[in-house]
């Protein structure tokens, strides 16, 4: 749709986009009311003086502290990306090209491969342009001057990536505060936040791709499985990797909904239907325009004469075959100051807990998102692409999965602890 209104000149393709977004939100909260509710009855729970007030004198002393110390890394975070400049390349992309669609009123004008009209910018982003129309909606309200939008859009996205875990049935205070603080404890989270990257807005938007898979599969309702394929094409239409999404919440449906595998079938087709119409164009485009439906970087970056994919698995050491499966597949594990040590604490938690046998229900599908993510990771690599792994930021995905996890296995041994 917002390809349509893109092509056609009667219409204002910023203006239809909008409302498009805006009648999808609509019809999303009509189709779940129930589960919307209840996810904002417990985030106002976070926010609401009253209820601080009223359980402040139940927390012990060493939570008070957790508490403390949690707020003041909240605080120096949303600081840092309220006043941060824009130091970036990717950040500085983004803008740019939203400046430059914002200009042409079209998104006829994305990628962005003629320097000629677009004043010697050269962007050839194949990726869905989710973030970057966000970008443009916030410069078509500001003026296309001021940057506050853009930073208050990445401080949107950090809160919404803390407290969305609410989402889980299961899941209250000190669970989802567990999970904030390991996604707070990971720097590279951090780090993509506040340079302002499309980071934020995927991460949150696969995060709770994976959540409204999980409600789905719990009630066996097609109204929430139309509500998860939704969400997970609008993971798809922020970022490539976004497509992943679709791709394991089908497998997710069609492995834990009750009943034979037939009657598997039409939730997983209404799930990928609904999730290729929200987020599959772009794909779809790119295979027509380009060739493939993901194009990896610019032709000239595969030109052996330059050398430049060579270079670029040297400096991030994936050059040899033991380094491909080390600093690539397992570099979460390895690479501990981008990657902190939640991925250690959820390796130890998940031993633990399934030789225990207390892997949650709840975090089953989740469980089931990390290891289909690691395995295609390991495929690669045994085909001999390094699509998945040259990039950490990719590894990210993972990483709000993890700290759930943790939370979650620490929730179900919380009582022996004690």
């Amino acid at each position: 749709m917002y390809q349509t209104a893109a092509y056609v000149p009667e219409l204002d393709a910023l203006l239809v986009s909008w409302f498009v977004v805006l009648g999808a939100m609509a019809i999303l909260s009509l189709l779940c009311r129930k589960q919307i509710k209840n996810l904002v009855k417990e985030c106002r729970k976070v926010v609401g003086v009253r209820y601080l007030v009223a359980n402040l004198p139940r927390l012990s002393v060493l939570e008070l502290l957790y508490s403390a110390f949690f707020f003041l890394i909240f605080l120096i975070i949303f600081y840092q990306i309220l006043s941060l400049p824009f130091l970036e390349n990717d950040s500085q992309e983004y803008v740019l090209v939203a400046r430059h669609i914002l200009s042409n009123g079209s998104l006829a004008a994305y990628p962005v491969t003629d320097t000629v009209l677009s004043g010697g910018l050269y962007a050839p982003s194949s990726h869905p342009p989710g973030y970057v129309m966000l970008l443009v909606w916030s410069f078509l309200t500001s003026g296309g001057d001021s940057l506050l939008h853009v930073r208050l859009a990445s401080a949107f996205h950090f809160v919404g990536l803390l407290i969305i875990a609410f989402g889980l049935r299961h899941f209250r205070l000190r669970e989802v505060a567990v999970a904030a603080f390991v996604m707070m404890t990971t720097p590279l989270v951090i780090s993509m936040v506040v340079g302002y990257h499309v980071d934020g807005m995927r991460l949150m938007l696969f995060l709770a791709a994976v959540i409204w898979t999980a409600l789905a599969i719990e009630s066996c309702d097609l109204k929430v499985v139309t509500v998860a394929g939704a969400v997970a094409g609008f993971a798809a239409f922020s970022h490539s990797i976004g497509l992943l999404a679709i791709g394991f919440g089908g497998i997710s449906i069609l492995a834990f909904w009750r009943g034979r595998l037939v009657l598997r079938l039409l939730p997983a087709a209404v799930f990928g239907a609904v999730a290729v119409a929200v987020g599959g164009y772009q794909f779809v485009e790119n295979t027509v325009v380009l060739g493939a439906p993901l194009m990896d970087a610019p032709p000239v970056f595969v030109d052996e004469a330059i050398g430049y994919t060579a270079d670029l698995w040297a400096r991030r050491d994936i050059d040899l075959w033991t380094d491909k499966f080390v600093y690539g597949v397992a570099r979460a594990w390895f690479e501990l100051s981008i990657f902190g040590l939640g991925y250690w604490a959820f390796l130890y938690l998940l031993v633990r807990n399934w030789l225990a046998g207390q892997i949650n229900k709840d975090l089953i599908v989740i469980l089931l998102w990390i290891f289909s993510f690691f395995a295609l990771s390991v495929m690669t690599v045994l085909l001999g692409s390094e699509l998945i792994i040259k990039n950490p930021r990719y590894a990210l995905t993972t990483a709000p999965l993890v700290a759930i996890f943790v939370a979650g296995c620490l929730r179900s041994c919380r009582g022996r602890l004690q």
